[in-house]
């Protein structure tokens, strides 16, 4: 048999493990969308990874730890799992399962001017890429200059994907039709909302640090879509992410833990910019954003 038999046959068992891959993505995920799925059975993961053997977090008797991969196959990394991009900063290139399902409600299209806030090593940039084809673009913004170096190499062959090593939170950004946040954001930057297209989306955790020691945030995936000119919200699920630099503050985090202890959260069904003082509707005040129990029209 010759090398380039040899190497063909590698490339085919790693295609056949990925697609292995985005089926158990799919029922995960319960995810419906082929779109979706094909492109998680298209983009090679370990591309955005590093060079391995990788580090997997897997989860026992309550306890998280590292596994390490036997080897450098890229075909261990193809299962539903988080996989270290940084083990010290506990960075990881985030649930597949968990990204499909919430990437399925927000229903990404053809052509959509996407925002893709703290895209890390670009995994998931590419996933977006993939979604809204050639016409669209990904904005992919990463504030950690070498991880957004990382990113910006790793997404050369997806020409409508530009990186850029900034603050999302500051980002004076154009129009966009789709909002998407890889980290726990707080306090929602106004600028993500007034830039949003009419029937845009913004898929972002609203998640708070417990306390400033903590390297991660907890809260809930948020769902925003602008129609007309209000806008509806709903919560898909629990979310826990790496905070978002700048969207964390001690007070927004306090309103925001403070709502969610009320155990409410399904009661929400719109986002408000309008201002009003605090109403009996108001399941999250902020201070020039509100999550309401009032459908979007009232």
């Amino acid at each position: 048999m010759s090398d380039h038999e040899d190497e063909y046959s590698d490339d085919q068992r790693v295609a056949e493990a990925r697609r292995w891959y985005a089926d158990e993505v799919r029922y995960a995920s319960g995810a419906e969308s082929e779109q979706i799925i094909e492109a998680f059975a298209t983009v090679p993961r370990e591309r955005f990874l590093g060079a391995g053997p990788w580090q997997i977090l897997t989860f026992s008797g309550g306890q998280a730890r590292y596994v390490e991969t036997p080897d450098d196959d890229p075909i261990h990394v193809y299962h539903n799992a988080l996989i270290a991009i940084d083990t010290a900063r506990r960075l990881h290139n985030g649930s597949p399962s968990s990204w499909a399902g919430w990437l399925s409600q927000c229903h990404p299209k053809d052509g959509d001017q996407v925002l893709h806030v703290g895209c890390g090593t670009g995994y998931y940039s590419a996933i977006l890429a993939e979604l809204i084809g050639p016409l669209g673009s990904v904005l992919a913004l990463e504030i950690d200059s070498k991880i957004a170096e990382q990113a910006r190499e790793n997404l050369m062959p997806w020409h409508q994907v530009h990186v850029l090593p900034t603050d999302g939170s500051e980002f004076d950004l154009d129009s966009v039709d789709f909002i998407v946040a890889s980290a726990g954001v707080s306090d929602l930057p106004r600028p993500w909302i007034d830039r949003l297209n009419p029937g845009g989306r913004i898929l972002v955790p609203l998640a708070a640090q417990s306390s400033k020691a903590s390297h991660m945030t907890q809260g809930r995936m948020l769902s925003v879509t602008r129609e007309g000119d209000a806008y509806s919200a709903r919560f898909i699920s629990f979310a826990s992410f790496y905070p978002c630099i700048g969207t964390q503050n001690q007070s927004a985090s306090e309103r925001l833990l403070a709502a969610i202890g009320q155990g409410d959260e399904k009661q929400v069904r719109s986002l408000r910019i309008d201002s009003h003082e605090r109403e009996p509707d108001c399941w999250l005040h902020g201070e020039n954003w509100c999550l309401s129990k009032r459908q979007p029209s009232e």
